[in-house]
C-alpha cells in the first residue's frame, strides 16, 4: 500500500515524473497479479468455464466444502457460529452446508474484523474495499488470492475478445494533481499494462474535449470505467453531433449500478457492447455480463443467494439482498456475506451456452433502493426517463418514506417534461409517495468518485442479527 507522505510527494510531482512511478508501480502490480501460477489458473478457468451444470454443481460443492471446513476449524469468528461439526460436510449438498452458518452483515465484519482472519493465514497481503458509503474495509488476502480473482476477471475479458495486456482506458475515482507543464491534464499513463488512467472527476464540458482527444490517440481496444464516466463523454459527444475516432472492442462497466439508458447511449455512439461486471474487495462473488448480455455467477469464485431482511432465500425472479459465498480466499473466508447490494435470481438458460447460474439484474445498493411507506423496495427508475428530453444528468434522492426529491441538470429547462416524468415515476413509486423537481448545476459525486443515480437518506434499519 502506498504511504500517505509518498501519495503526497507524487501529487507535487511532474506529470512525467508522475507517468514513470505510476508504471514502476504498475509492474509491481503486474507480477503480483498475473505472475506465478495465474497462466495456470486462466487455463483451469477456461476449461471450466464449459462445464456441464452437474459437472459445475459437483465442482461449487467440493470448494464449498473445502473453505467451510477451513473456516470452521481456523476462523475464530466462524469456530463459534458454526453449528455443525465440520467433518459432517462430507456428506451434505451446498445448501446444507450453508444452513449451517449465520448470514454476516457488513456492520458485523467492520466491527470484529480481526475475528474473520484464519489462524493459519501467512504471507497475507491487505486490501480496502472503496468505501462508498462509509469507511473503507481491510480485507487480508494473499497473492496466490489475488491471482486467481485477476483470472477470473481476465476469463471474463476473454468472452469479449480482449486481453488485460490491451490497450485500455481505466475511468476510476482518482484525482490527479502535478507541478509544472501538463499539470491539469486529467490522466496518468500505467505503461506496465497500456492503460491510460482517467480521472471521473474532471468531466465537464470544458474538460472532455481533451478526454476524448486522448482516447483518440490511445486508441483503446477496451475501456474499463464507471458507468456515469463514459457515459458522460458518450452524451457529450451525442447531444452535439459530435464525430470521433474512438473505436473499442468493447466497453466494461464495474462499481455502480448500470442503467439501459447509459447502455443505450454508450452503445450508440462508440458501436460496440457495454458489458458489465460486479465482484468486491471482499473477494465474495464474481457475477459479469456474458457475449449475450446476461450475468452469470461465476461458481468457481463463490455462491451466491439472494435472501430477505430475515435472511431466508427468495424463490427465483423475486428482488432481495445478495448474500456471497467467496471459495477464493482461505485467508479472510467470508460465509453468507450481506455485500449490501440487491439483485435477483432467473432459472433461464443462457445461448452463450454457459451453464453457470444467471443473475437476472443487479438492482444497485440496499442504500439505492427507494423503500415506499407500505414497505415496498422500488429499484430501476431509469426506465420512467425515457422519452423525456432535456435531462443532461439526475438523480432521485428519497429524503423519507413518502417525500422523493428528483434532482435534474439541465442546459435547457423548458424541454424537461416534468409532470410527464413525475407521472412516470408515481406508476412506479406510488402515489403515496410526494415526488417534486429540483433543478441544479451539478450532482456531487461520491468521495471515491462514483455516481448513485438513486439515493436513499433514511436511516439505516436493514439489520440480520
Amino acid at each position: 500500500m502506498v504511504s500517505a507522505v509518498a501519495t503526497q510527494l507524487l501529487n507535487s510531482s511532474p506529470v512525467w515524473l508522475q507517468n514513470c512511478a505510476i508504471s514502476a508501480y504498475g509492474w509491481q502490480l503486474r507480477r503480483q497479479r498475473y505472475g506465478g501460477e495465474f497462466h495456470s489458473i486462466h487455463a483451469e478457468l477456461e476449461r471450466s468455464d464449459r462445464y456441464s451444470t452437474a459437472e459445475l454443481a459437483e465442482l461449487q460443492a467440493r470448494l464449498l466444502r473445502s473453505m467451510l471446513s477451513h473456516a470452521a476449524s481456523t476462523v475464530p469468528y466462524y469456530r463459534q457460529q458454526c453449528t455443525l461439526d465440520p467433518a459432517r460436510f462430507g456428506s451434505m449438498g451446498a445448501e446444507e452446508m450453508l444452513a449451517a452458518f449465520p448470514v454476516l452483515p457488513k456492520s458485523r465484519l467492520r466491527a470484529m474484523r480481526a475475528q474473520f482472519v484464519a489462524a493459519t493465514a501467512v504471507a497475507t497481503v491487505d486490501i480496502q474495499t472503496s468505501g462508498s458509503t462509509g469507511s473503507p474495509l481491510k480485507v487480508t488476502t494473499t497473492s496466490a488470492a489475488i491471482r486467481r480473482n485477476y483470472a477470473f476477471f481476465a476469463r471474463f475479458l476473454g468472452w469479449h475478445g480482449v486481453s488485460p495486456f490491451d490497450e485500455s482506458a481505466t475511468f476510476a475515482g482518482r484525482l490527479f494533481s502535478a507541478s509544472g507543464r501538463g499539470r491539469n491534464t486529467p490522466w496518468r499513463r500505467n505503461a506496465a499494462m497500456h492503460d491510460t488512467l482517467f480521472s471521473s472527476y474532471n468531466l465537464s464540458d470544458a474538460h472532455i474535449p481533451a478526454y476524448i482527444r486522448e482516447l483518440e490517440r490511445r486508441q483503446p481496444v477496451f475501456i474499463d470505467s464507471y458507468p456515469s464516466s463514459i457515459y458522460r463523454i458518450a452524451s457529450f459527444l451525442k447531444s452535439g453531433g459530435r464525430q470521433h475516432q474512438i473505436h473499442p472492442k468493447v466497453i466494461v462497466t464495474s462499481s455502480e449500478t448500470l442503467l439501459d439508458s447509459q447502455r443505450e447511449t454508450i452503445e450508440e455512439v462508440f458501436c460496440c457492447p457495454v458489458r458489465d461486471q460486479y465482484g468486491s474487495a471482499e473477494m465474495a462473488g464474481f457475477i459479469a455480463e456474458c457475449e449475450h448480455g446476461r450475468y452469470h455467477v461465476a461458481p468457481e469464485y463463490g455462491v451466491v443467494e439472494i435472501v430477505d431482511a430475515d435472511g431466508a432465500p427468495v424463490p427465483v425472479g423475486e428482488m432481495g439482498e445478495l448474500c456471497l459465498t467467496g471459495l477464493i480466499n482461505p485467508a479472510m473466508p467470508l460465509i453468507r456475506y450481506l455485500i449490501g447490494d440487491v439483485g435477483r435470481l432467473s432459472d433461464i438458460s443462457c445461448a452463450c451456452g454457459r451453464h453457470a447460474p444467471v443473475v437476472e439484474s443487479i438492482e444497485g445498493r440496499v442504500d439505492d433502493v427507494i423503500i415506499t411507506p407500505s414497505g415496498r423496495h422500488v429499484g430501476r427508475l431509469d426506465p420512467a426517463f425515457k422519452g423525456v428530453t432535456g435531462i443532461r444528468e439526475s438523480q432521485i434522492l428519497q429524503t423519507a418514506r413518502d417525500q422523493v426529491v428528483v434532482r435534474i441538470v439541465s442546459d435547457d429547462r423548458s424541454q424537461v417534461n416534468g409532470t410527464g416524468l413525475i407521472s412516470n415515476l408515481s406508476e412506479r413509486i406510488g402515489t403515496d409517495v410526494r415526488i417534486t423537481i429540483e433543478f441544479v448545476g451539478s450532482i456531487d459525486k461520491e468521495p471515491n468518485g462514483k455516481f448513485r443515480s438513486v439515493k436513499s437518506l433514511l436511516p439505516k434499519t436493514h439489520q440480520v442479527n
